[in-house]
Parts: C-alpha cells; sequence; structure tokens
C-alpha cells in the first residue's frame, strides 16, 4: 500500500511516513511497493482525467475507442489487438493502440476515419494495474490542434498480448455505442 500513497501524494508520503514514525515498515525496493506505485500513479491520472471508474472497487476504467466501422465490428467479434493491423491502420502518433476517456473525443477519432464506428471498452482493476505494468497508461492526447478533452489510455504494442489475454479472461469487456 506504500507504493499506491506514495504515487497518489506525489512522492510526499515517505516524508509523512517520517513524521508519523512508520517508515521503517515500508520496502520501496519490493516488487509489491513497484506494483503499488504504477497502481497509483494510474489512480491519481483518473482523478484528474475525467475518466469514468468502473468497478465495485472504482479500480476500473470505461474508456472509449473510435476507429473505422470494419475494424469496431473486428474488436466486438472478439478481434485481438495485432501490431500489424496496427500499423497498417496508424494515422498519426506512436504505434499503439489508444482509449479516450471522453465519448465525444472518441467520436472524433471515428469521424476521421469513413465510416467510422465507435466502442466502449469496460478494464476492471486487474486489466488497469496489469496493463500498467506493461507500460500502458494514461497521457494526455499529443493532439493540441483539435482541442480535445479527456485524456487518452496507450496500449504499446508490447502490451498487446496482455490486453489480448485481460479480455479473453474477461478482465476487458468490449461494447458498441
Amino acid at each position: 500500500m506504500g507504493g499506491v500513497g506514495d504515487a497518489m501524494s506525489f512522492g510526499f508520503g515517505g516524508a509523512l511516513r517520517e513524521v508519523l514514525g512508520i517508515n521503517g515498515e515500508v520496502d520501496e525496493c519490493s516488487g509489491g511497493y513497484a506494483v503499488g506505485q504504477v497502481a497509483g500513479q494510474l489512480a491519481a491520472a483518473i482523478i484528474t482525467s475525467g475518466a469514468t471508474t468502473v468497478g465495485s472497487g472504482g479500480g476500473g476504467l470505461r474508456l472509449y475507442h473510435g476507429t473505422d466501422h470494419t475494424s469496431a465490428l473486428n474488436f466486438l467479434r472478439g478481434g485481438a489487438l495485432d501490431v500489424g493491423a496496427a500499423a497498417a491502420n496508424k494515422m498519426d502518433g506512436a504505434l499503439g493502440f489508444f482509449l479516450a476517456t471522453e465519448r465525444q473525443t472518441a467520436r472524433f477519432f471515428a469521424m476521421r476515419r469513413s465510416p467510422g464506428g465507435m466502442l466502449a471498452y469496460e478494464l476492471n482493476s486487474h486489466a488497469v494495474s496489469t496493463l500498467g505494468a506493461h507500460g500502458a497508461g494514461l497521457q494526455s492526447i499529443p493532439f493540441g490542434a483539435a482541442n480535445l478533452a479527456g485524456h487518452e489510455f496507450f496500449v504499446p504494442p508490447s502490451a498487446f498480448g496482455a490486453f489480448n489475454a485481460l479480455r479473453s479472461a474477461g478482465h476487458i469487456v468490449v461494447t458498441p455505442l
């Protein structure tokens, strides 16, 4: 839990533990601390991003994806993320898979693809933390000229396998909009 608190307190957790006299109880070199830091960073980003949380613990996310109609149907039918397909469909920005925190932002990206399609992705807390450990996470949308709302959840190609496994296991649910 120390990693979560340290990340969400923007690095002041250690100083607070020192004042409270409990700093010796946290092993900052442990794997649990590192995973907690990823979860805390994601939680802090969610709080400031406008993303909708889902799940009983509130640690999941409801995100949106705008794409072409054919790709939307493929994802709805259980199609997996694929690096070759991502490269072939890439218009701009980094290679990867992008989910928006705001529905209207996904609509913008769907409208760039004619005909477009929109999907909702619900990631439970396990999916969010697992993907975070594989390099995925919330970030600003680097498309400033369009003045898009919210943030994007970026899934790098190195995390596609984890994303696909989480989806197959039911930790990520895709629905049409």
